[in-house]
């Protein structure tokens, strides 16, 4: 391992811990507990795009628009949690990863604080219900973000994504996709957020319109 693996690795061990400890702070420190279970969950095999590097991804931009929120660490808790229960095919995983939130902080966090979070980590299931608080719309738009990165970079999570449900025949798996995508189309706008609709709308909409073309769609 580098020491550039090793001083990543350190610096989000640390990062955690401090968003950990600033929601209970009178209480014995368990987030390096909590921690070690969700690197566990997303190195799981059979992970490849719900992975890790979707977490690192997700915390980079969420880094760029925190200022605009109005309680950044329920968002940052959310993006942790979000993915951490995925069993491929499971239409209940954001329920399970919320769920799995709340078990963990009962007791430990203030309820208000961890409704938020529960919430945000719903609003991921992208059932396109209209969503009125600021923050939660900032946590989907990030959980999305990858269809409005530069075509390259969307095309890989989009090989990913492929590559991790390859149980799936394709003419299933486009069909599913694309149903999906015409969805947050079909919207007013694809993000939900002013920051997204400025920043990252145009190229979401580009590339889903190249994707559509190659597929024959």
């Amino acid at each position: 391992m580098s020491s550039l693996d090793i001083s990543q690795k350190s610096f989000r061990l640390t990062r955690f811990h401090l968003l950990w400890l600033r929601q209970q702070p009178n209480f014995p420190d368990g987030s390096e507990a909590v921690y070690q279970q969700l690197l566990t969950a997303y190195n799981e095999p059979h992970r490849v795009y719900h992975n890790l590097s979707h977490i690192e991804h997700c915390l980079t931009i969420f880094d760029k628009v925190s200022d605009l929120m109005d309680n950044p660490d329920s968002v940052e808790l959310a993006i942790w949690f979000h993915d951490v229960i995925y069993t491929l095919g499971d239409k209940k995983n954001e329920q399970l990863s919320a769920d799995l939130f709340m078990t963990l902080t009962d007791g430990l966090f203030n309820n208000e604080f961890r409704d938020n979070v529960y919430q945000h980590i719903m609003a991921t299931c992208h059932n396109c219900l209209p969503i009125t608080n600021r923050d939660t719309k900032l946590m989907v738009d990030i959980d999305l973000s990858s269809f409005g990165l530069p075509w390259a970079d969307f095309i890989h999570d989009s090989e990913n994504v492929r590559a991790e449900m390859s149980y799936m025949p394709d003419s299933e798996y486009y069909d599913k996709q694309k149903c999906f995508q015409l969805s947050l189309l079909s919207q007013s706008s694809f993000y939900n957020s002013d920051y997204f609709q400025q920043h990252y709308e145009s190229q979401a909409r580009s590339n889903l319109k190249h994707f559509f073309a190659i597929m024959g769609n």
